[in-house]
């Protein structure tokens, strides 16, 4: 099975939380993590600055199409970052984010 970490960023934290507590409610996720961060980006040709929170989810890769649409669902920004990436570590906690996100879905 292969886990990966799915990111977003978003200048809400309630929203933040949000996200990670249905993603969490509806075992996509095993766990979440939120940082506030400090984002310089470019959008329609500006130059933007802003205080967002980053938001780092644990997975599965076969999980990845469910967590992007609930992600899509449930975030304000018209192109939301989300992208993930694939992860390694001790079978405990491979394991662990297997057994916590395992169950039928139906989104």
């Amino acid at each position: 099975m292969t886990n990966i970490i799915v990111r977003t960023a978003i200048n809400d934290k309630e929203i933040a939380e949000g996200i990670v507590r249905t993603l969490l409610d509806e075992r996509l996720i095993s766990y979440g993590q939120i940082n506030e961060i400090d984002s310089i980006y470019r959008w329609r040709e500006e130059i933007v600055e802003d205080k967002e929170y980053l938001v780092s989810m644990s997975a599965r890769l076969n999980d990845y199409k469910f967590i992007e649409k609930r992600i899509k669902d449930l975030h304000t920004y018209e192109l939301p970052e989300i992208s993930y990436f694939e992860i390694n570590g001790s079978n405990e906690f491979l394991n662990w984010i297997n057994s916590s996100t395992t169950k039928e879905i139906n989104i």
